[in-house]
């Protein structure tokens, strides 16, 4: 029996136009995500729920399309310790698809649309496309720097240093060259490694040196910077 063609539908799909928008699949052809956008699962998720948990078996790769996501550790004790965030038209949980289990939880931090592979259908595209290979190993190696360069944070510079750096590496700006940061005090300690005391007194001191201000109410959006530059100077001096 003559085996049928494969035919593409004439228009793309809401589903193969999202995975075009990820670099890492910008390779492959167009049967290809055809394919991996019949295999995959569209899921809403509300701010605040899960997608999993630390240790966690892993059979799923995720890619995010609308929203935010948060990769972190915690302890027993409720200590956690901010790894990443991921942010729309990226993959996650592709460092630990080959472990046993989930070295992190990922938690919404906006209401989120996010699509899931089944890691068997993840490694059929692997093994139809090297090109796809290569730009997810860089991926994972990104990933590693970092970790390790958080790890670096942590273990070798002081509070002040990592602080700046993290008010740095969140601010937006608003216009008239003003810049706020979006983190809460606790979302600022879980990615500097430390305690919400510890922030708070650290941003009292960033205040009096007149390098940020801080409204009442304490709430994340109103963490203005006033000077950028000051704060990139501590961030150097280390």
């Amino acid at each position: 029996m003559k085996k049928a063609n494969f035919v593409l539908p004439e228009k793309m799909t809401p589903e193969q136009k999202f995975f075009r928008t990820i670099p890492q699949l910008s390779l492959l052809e167009d049967n290809q995500v055809f394919k991996l956008a019949q295999k995959t699962i569209k899921k809403k998720y509300r701010k605040g729920e899960y997608v999993f948990f630390q240790g966690d078996p892993v059979d799923h790769l995720y890619f995010l399309e609308i929203g935010k996501v948060e990769v972190y550790k915690s302890d027993i004790n409720g200590k956690k310790l901010s790894l990443w965030y991921i942010e729309e038209s990226e993959i996650f949980c592709l460092a630990a698809l080959y472990s046993p289990k989930a070295f992190a939880c990922a938690e919404v931090m906006e209401d989120a649309l996010i699509y899931s592979l089944l890691k068997k259908d993840f490694d059929e595209v692997m093994t139809s496309s090297h090109a796809l290979s290569r730009n997810l190993i860089r991926c994972v190696c990104n990933k590693l720097v970092a970790y390790s360069t958080l790890v670096d944070d942590i273990a070798f510079k002081k509070i002040e240093v990592r602080l700046a750096k993290a008010l740095l590496g969140n601010q937006s700006s608003v216009g008239n060259d003003t810049y706020v940061c979006q983190l809460s005090q606790d979302e600022l300690a879980a990615q500097v490694g430390t305690r919400r005391e510890v922030v708070a007194r650290c941003l009292k001191a960033f205040r009096e040196r007149d390098l940020i201000k801080i409204s009442n109410t304490g709430r994340p959006r109103n963490i203005i910077i006033h000077s950028c530059d000051a704060l990139q100077d501590i961030v150097d001096q280390e």
